[in-house]
């Protein structure tokens, strides 16, 4: 077995990394927003709506929902093809002799 296949399963996993650490990072960041109302009756529409400044979040973006788990599960392949990979064809390609 050449090691060209191998070489293409670290390359797609470290680029899946490099897609995948910012794409969490910029997650894990987000922050929700409270919204107070004053003097309002229950059941009732509030007048004003007091904010305290932060901009409202919003869903996630595809990417986030759909990339990066399809990401996770493509570099997990990989790692799994390289184990399987290493397993198949290095290892029992060469014996001890004694």
């Amino acid at each position: 077995m050449t090691l060209r296949p191998a070489r293409l399963l670290v390359v797609l996993t470290l680029i899946a990394l490099v897609v995948l650490v910012p794409v969490t990072l910029a997650a894990a960041s987000d922050t929700g927003v409270t919204e107070t109302t004053i003097g309002f009756e229950p059941g009732q529409e509030p007048a004003v709506v007091v904010s305290d400044g932060a901009v409202p979040a919003d869903d996630p973006a595809w990417t986030f929902r759909y990339l990066v788990p399809t990401l996770l599960v493509l570099s997990g392949a990989a790692l799994a093809g390289l184990v399987v990979w290493y397993g198949l064809g290095v290892k029992g390609r060469y014996r001890v002799a004694r």
